[in-house]
């Protein structure tokens, strides 16, 4: 599979063509699972920097790394690192990526993610940059509806929780605009809507939506995501 980009920050310069690619090479990999993994990445290493709290996230790419059989280094906290010395972003990638293959990189700071990958010298991937985007978190959660309703185009989702600084609900609303006939509910308390970003894209792209704060309104969707409140 090849993309027409070497770094991954954000599900908005994802197109269909780029998605669907993805969802299909996903699919190919439940197969490799199945069979114990592969040495496709033999002899490469990723850097795993969390500089925020992950269980699920970090987990499933040090894995996947491992199960492709490559390998990886971490870095754990701001409060371990040369940032918390007072290095840059953009100086600590510069380095990360003279010791590894890729880089995935999540940090409490909105937009470091597209710091990191001006500067990045290898493929670097976003995991998720404060309120920002969280595009492998976006991609997988479609993947899982796709495979749930066998199909995307046509669906009614609804997006129940911390709409305003839930990354994730950005970046699949990001997503969804991709798809045909879509529409889109937005329910949460008046203090936690989605941000005019989502809401403004949704109109450029003709994408039909509501906003709501009773989960009633959610009665009629094909799919509802909730997202718990942010810290």
């Amino acid at each position: 599979m090849g993309l027409p980009f070497t770094h991954l920050t954000s599900t908005k310069q994802l197109t269909r063509c780029d998605t669907d690619a993805i969802l299909g090479v996903a699919k190919e990999m439940e197969g490799v699972l199945k069979k114990g993994g592969s040495d496709l990445l033999k002899g490469k290493i990723l850097a795993s920097l969390f500089y925020e709290p992950s269980t699920r996230t970090r987990l499933s790419f040090e894995s996947a790394m491992q199960r492709l059989g490559g390998d990886v280094i971490t870095a754990d906290g701001i409060q371990f690192s040369s940032l918390y010395k007072g290095e840059s972003i953009e100086d600590t990638i510069v380095v990360a990526g003279q010791y590894a293959d890729i880089i995935v990189m999540r940090h409490p700071e909105a937009g470091s993610a597209d710091r990191a990958a001006s500067v990045s010298p290898v493929p670097f991937i976003n995991a998720g940059d404060g309120p920002g985007q969280h595009p492998t978190q976006a991609l997988l959660d479609l993947f899982t509806i796709q495979k749930e309703c066998k199909k995307i185009d046509g669906l009614k989702v609804a997006m129940g929780g911390d709409l305003r600084y839930g990354r994730t609900v950005h970046s699949l609303s990001f997503l969804l605009g991709l798809y045909k006939n879509i529409e889109l509910t937005f329910v949460s308390p008046k203090e936690l809507t989605m941000p005019e970003k989502v809401t403004s894209f949704c109109k450029e792209k003709g994408i039909k939506f509501t906003e709501a704060s009773d989960l009633e309104a959610a009665i009629s969707a094909d799919v509802l995501y909730m997202t718990r409140i942010q810290e």
